[in-house]
């Protein structure tokens, strides 16, 4: 984890791997830079069966049945800034309507869970564990 971009809070470059009990393995590259860079990604999830591409217009699946890729979704508007749109109108319903959250807490606490098991295993260098 390292912040290329100075205006965020937190890290703008994280590269980790996942182990899951199931013994399957994937990868997590996330970089924000203030600065020009060629096109890239915005996120690229890579399984063992195939990679999930979401660029700022669209996402992508890459896997054995389309290995030249295929647009997900091709028929909706699609992308960065739209992947957060059901999260949105979530916290909105809660907030404005008293409508019970999507995620539950559990769920929540283990996407926070996960973030300080990339961040422990950024300082130790080690594998760390989401759940004890």
């Amino acid at each position: 984890m390292e912040k290329p971009y100075e205006k965020m809070e937190g890290e703008s470059l994280t590269r980790s791997l996942f182990r899951f009990h199931s013994g399957h393995v994937a990868s997590y590259d996330l970089m924000i830079t203030e600065a020009p860079t060629a096109r890239q990604d915005v996120f690229r999830i890579t399984g063992t069966k195939g990679e999930i591409v979401i660029s700022f217009v669209d996402v992508t699946l890459y896997n054995a049945e389309h290995f030249s890729g295929v647009q997900v979704g091709a028929d909706v508007p699609q992308g960065y800034f739209l992947s957060y749109e059901g999260q949105f109108r979530d916290f909105a319903g809660a907030v404005l309507r008293g409508t019970p959250l999507a995620a539950t807490a559990e769920y929540a606490l283990g996407e926070l869970r996960t973030a300080l098991a990339m961040e422990r295993s950024a300082r130790t260098k080690r594998w760390e564990r989401v759940w004890e």
